[in-house]
């Protein structure tokens, strides 16, 4: 009988035992036949990205679509941003009344504030702490001090003659 395709005493057949906590990579071993599977894998890949990038010279992608920012003045947002501010302007007018009561005055303010949001966000500006000046943002880094970027210095020094020079 040949030794490869005899059949095995059950004595050699080996037990299998519990993983071992402590080493956890027993399911991660690699083997000839994992490697093999894993190029291949690999080559299909690498293959499908080529073609991928092939294509994409060929077959460039359209433009995407401009974002309203870029569109131009939109009627609708126009007409609204001046109706938004003539409102503004007709509540500053009855705050300047004199023969206003308390509740009043708090009403129109909180009308003022809302609409002031409004026109804000119509005119496309930023809300308050959201843009930083570059330049504050690079000196106050502690990266920045250890780079050697130098710390604007709004406010120049004048230079101070020393007393001995004055008395001599």
């Amino acid at each position: 009988m040949d030794p490869i395709t005899a059949p095995v005493p059950a004595e050699f057949i080996p037990i299998e035992t519990p993983p071992n906590p402590v080493r956890a990579d027993h399911r991660t071993r690699i083997t000839p036949d994992k490697a093999r599977d894993m190029a291949r894998r690999s080559a299909i890949i690498r293959a499908e990205r080529v073609a991928q990038a092939k294509q994409a010279k060929l077959n460039p992608k359209p433009e995407p679509a401009p974002t309203p920012a870029q569109a131009g003045p939109d009627p609708f947002v126009s007409v609204s941003l001046a109706r938004c501010r003539s409102q503004l302007d007709s509540l500053y007018l009855k705050l300047d009344d004199k023969q206003l009561t308390p509740a009043e005055i708090d009403k129109i303010a909180s009308a003022i504030a809302k609409f002031s949001e409004i026109e804000r966000n119509l005119a496309m500006r930023p809300g308050p702490g959201t843009l930083k000046p570059a330049e504050t943002v690079k000196s106050q880094t502690r990266a920045g001090w250890l780079l050697g970027e130098e710390i604007p210095n709004k406010t120049p020094v004048k230079p101070v003659d020393s007393p001995v020079d004055e008395q001599e």
